[in-house]
């Protein structure tokens, strides 16, 4: 990343990297620089002032420019302002993904009478329900940020939106054992990456 410095008329571009990249005003040679740390350092412009950083008052001085990733990701300029009707939307949207993962979790607990029941399972079984929904959270959780970044938000998180309606539709007419506890477990997946947004 280039720094550029200024004292008096001169300006001199410090490019760490790259010292062929280095613009100087046209009365400054090479000379004038030395090499400090594996960079260029300004040292006397010849017909004007000593341009090194003890001369130059601090506000004059460039900012430290480098940032992460994450900020560059997230910073409010990356995008459009939204207006006060996005941001509703947005609020209202979110808690509607909250309220389901909610319910979803809620609604196993009155439904296990009914689940031993029509299954003929004892306690001990039916809980492997819990066991495997869990471990879909788990996996899910380990691999959002994989997925993430290889889909892409708004994709992964429209993803798991459907693969939470797939796993409702398929547990609507109550499959064989096996294959609820496994819907479960894609279920608890998906509604991690939901949750994690």
């Amino acid at each position: 990343m280039d720094e550029s410095r200024k004292a008096g008329n001169s300006t001199i571009t410090v490019a760490p990297k790259n010292p062929s990249s280095v613009s100087l005003p046209e009365k400054t040679s090479l000379n004038s620089l030395h090499l400090v740390g594996g960079g260029l350092t300004p040292k006397q412009v010849k017909g004007g002032p000593v341009v090194g950083t003890d001369d130059i008052p601090l506000e004059r001085l460039p900012k430290h420019t480098t940032s992460t990733a994450l900020e560059d990701h997230i910073s409010p300029s990356n995008g459009p302002e939204m207006t006060p009707w996005q941001e509703k939307l947005y609020l209202a949207a979110c808690c509607l993904c909250l309220s389901v993962a909610g319910w979803n979790d809620g609604t196993i607990g009155p439904l296990l009478p009914k689940i031993q029941e029509y299954y003929h399972i004892g306690y001990t079984v039916v809980s492997l329900l819990f066991v495997t929904g869990c471990t879909g959270v788990l996996c899910g959780a380990t691999c959002n940020v994989y997925l993430s970044d290889k889909l892409g938000f708004g994709k992964l998180i429209t993803a798991a939106a459907a693969l939470q309606i797939a796993t409702y539709a398929a547990m609507a007419p109550a499959p064989p054992f096996g294959v609820l506890c496994f819907v479960y477990f894609v279920n608890g997946f998906a509604l991690s990456l939901q949750v994690r947004a």
